[in-house]
């Protein structure tokens, strides 16, 4: 049976032939779904949970880097009027019409839910391909995480505490409360990098994760003290941005660099990963200033030897410029991952940190 395993989905999605448990959701009974690549060969195709397969030619064909589900088949899909609502209410979130490829008429409302809501619709699909990424690479910045590398190689414990909003807490991810923990169980991004780097160096690692769902740059900034320095921590793991969708550019920047400085004086040795958050869902007004603050990041990494950005904003444009539809990754279909995606800010920490 298949489930999720560590190993296997810390493989970049950049490097290598094999794609495994890329994840879609089809509209309607006929719908299609682009494909990161190309398929030569299927390995398999599932549910989200990863505990149904399906087969080819009854339930889906492929059509170049597409994958269409047939009409008969048992596969998952959303109707419209699972994604697109006329009434606003509790769960809805105002659409962005001039982004929104699939609006219909009268339709002013994008839903959103949170738990298993969105991704029990999804499907996964795991091929061999030919095709080369043209997306960026993460880049390898282990030069600016020598302290905690050393430690590492030494065997000596290190701690790292994890400090931002709801995705970094782990919304979404099917193993958390928060992602209705059911399969595939995948960890959250920050287990996920704890358990492979405990893996890689055969040490403990000492995880506190203090992000708060809903907080803003701001939310983060007057309780940092409280929440963060007190673990003294070997390195920081940062992830504000996503619910600064209004906050001016260079204010982000002050207090996200008012953050590092407090750090490092409070842990001289420690060292310090900023996330560039992945991007909204683009069909909805909450995608505004979000785009714009990885570079806002990079001169606070340009002016600290001990930062590296880890760049999901760039990531996650470059996966959407291949086709793939924002519903395909998400989690809440507003601003959170699926477990796709959180496996993704993983490969591209670990990247930033350890090359």
């Amino acid at each position: 049976m298949n489930k999720y395993d560590l190993d296997t989905y810390l493989i970049p999605i950049w490097e290598g032939k094999k794609i495994f448990y890329e994840t879609g959701m089809f509209m309607g009974l006929n719908g299609s779904c682009e494909l990161l690549y190309k398929p030569t060969r299927i390995i398999g195709v599932y549910d989200y949970s990863l505990q149904k397969e399906f087969v080819l030619g009854k339930d889906y064909v492929i059509e170049g880097k597409v994958i269409k589900r047939l009409s008969h088949s048992d596969m998952p899909f959303a109707e419209y009027t699972d994604i697109y609502s006329a009434i606003p209410g509790q769960y809805e979130i105002a659409v962005n019409k001039d982004a929104c490829s699939d609006y219909i008429s009268g339709r002013e409302y994008m839903t959103y839910g949170e738990t298993d809501t969105y991704t029990k619709k999804q499907f996964a699909i795991s091929y061999e391909h030919d095709d080369k990424w043209n997306g960026e690479i993460p880049k390898d910045n282990k030069d600016r995480f020598l302290n905690v590398i050393k430690k590492l190689q030494n065997n000596e414990k290190i701690k790292i505490v994890v400090y931002g909003d709801s995705i970094s807490t782990g919304c979404n991810s099917s193993g958390t409360d928060m992602g209705g923990n059911v399969p595939p169980y995948a960890d959250s991004f920050p287990i996920m990098i704890q358990k492979k780097i405990a893996q890689l160096y055969n040490v403990d690692i000492d995880l506190r994760n203090v992000a708060v769902g809903g907080w803003s740059t701001n939310d983060g900034l007057k309780a940092f003290n409280e929440r963060v320095l007190s673990e003294n921590a070997d390195l920081m793991i940062l992830g504000f941005g996503m619910n600064d969708r209004g906050t001016p550019l260079e204010k982000y920047k002050e207090m996200i660099e008012e953050m590092v400085n407090r750090f490092k004086v409070f842990n001289p040795s420690g060292e310090i990963v900023l996330i560039a958050p992945m991007l909204p869902n683009v069909e909805t007004d909450w995608l505004r200033n979000q785009p714009l603050f990885v570079e806002k990041l990079y001169e606070l990494e340009k002016k600290y030897p001990f930062v590296a950005v880890a760049n999901l904003t760039q990531i996650h444009k470059d996966i959407l410029a291949t086709g793939k539809k924002y519903r395909d990754m998400t989690g809440n279909n507003i601003n959170h991952p699926n477990d796709f995606i959180a496996r993704v800010y993983a490969q591209v920490v670990l990247r930033t940190l350890l090359g």
